[in-house]
């Protein structure tokens, strides 16, 4: 699901709330991996996510986050004889919580600091190949800046993800740009990109969820989104957005675009 505001950089005022609700929903039966062409899987897998996002504004200068996803995952074997069983998982993912600390803010430009916990609260099912997040514990702090003008936003941020039982460290990334549209400014546009890193230091065994291209490491990739939000209320938004990664710089991640719906509530 995307994070529609997770990845800005302003903090909200204190006692202030936003949530987010939403799925989304991916189909692949391949891999990118930094080639012209993609890597079969010999199998069709289905990865639907529901997910709720928050953030409350603790102070004037610190807001906490967190989100809880729930995986609904599947796998059906397209060759003669598998050697996995088809079947389905319904998990939870990494529970993931987070502080941002604002240390700039004046005249529209911003700087921030993050900090997120990735806990490892995921399921691996052997017998199908399935994941349904990484087996790891992970920590990333971040620096965040922004700049706000009356016709236009836009936020970067870039971050280095430590994490245990050998996975690789990760080093990542992310922009976007915002404007608001039409005469009562209810449409908001933004177009981003996300990159990832795989620092290779160490090496976790995926074992058969090799064969799902869920949750594998040493992953990397360089992937544009475009979101959507349609203002319904003051404080409703709807939101849409649909992302993919790049063939010749993604590695180890489905070859297929994500797709994600949800609705928000701040105040």
């Amino acid at each position: 699901m995307t994070q529609a505001e997770g990845q800005q950089a302003w903090t909200r005022a204190k006692g202030g709330y936003y949530v987010q609700v939403g799925g989304s929903y991916l189909q692949a039966n391949s891999l990118l991996n930094g080639t012209a062409e993609a890597i079969p899987l010999n199998r069709d897998v289905t990865d639907i996510t529901v997910q709720a996002y928050g953030e409350y504004g603790l102070t004037k200068k610190i807001t906490l986050s967190a989100q809880l996803p729930l995986k609904l995952l599947s796998v059906k074997n397209t060759i003669g004889q598998p050697a996995l069983q088809d079947g389905s998982l319904t998990a939870l993912s990494n529970i993931v919580a987070a502080a941002t600390a604002n240390l700039y803010n004046k005249k529209g430009y911003v700087v921030s600091g993050k900090t997120f916990v990735s806990l490892p609260t995921a399921t691996f099912q052997s017998e199908t190949g399935l994941r349904s997040g990484f087996d790891a514990l992970s920590v990333a702090p971040s620096i965040m800046a922004g700049i706000g003008r009356n016709k236009f936003f836009s936020s970067a941020e870039l971050g280095y993800v430590f994490r245990t039982n050998g996975y690789s460290d990760r080093l990542f990334g992310a922009w976007q740009i915002g404007k608001f549209l039409g005469k009562k400014k209810r449409l908001l546009t933004m177009l981003g990109v996300e990159y990832m890193n795989s620092l290779k230091k160490e090496s976790f065994e995926d074992g058969t969820s090799a064969t799902t291209g869920l949750y594998l490491d040493q992953q990397s990739y360089l992937s544009p989104n475009l979101k959507l939000g349609f203002k319904a209320t003051p404080k409703v938004m709807l939101w849409f957005s649909v992302g993919g990664g790049l063939g010749s710089v993604t590695r180890r991640i489905a070859a297929s675009p994500g797709l994600s719906f949800s609705v928000s509530y701040q105040k």
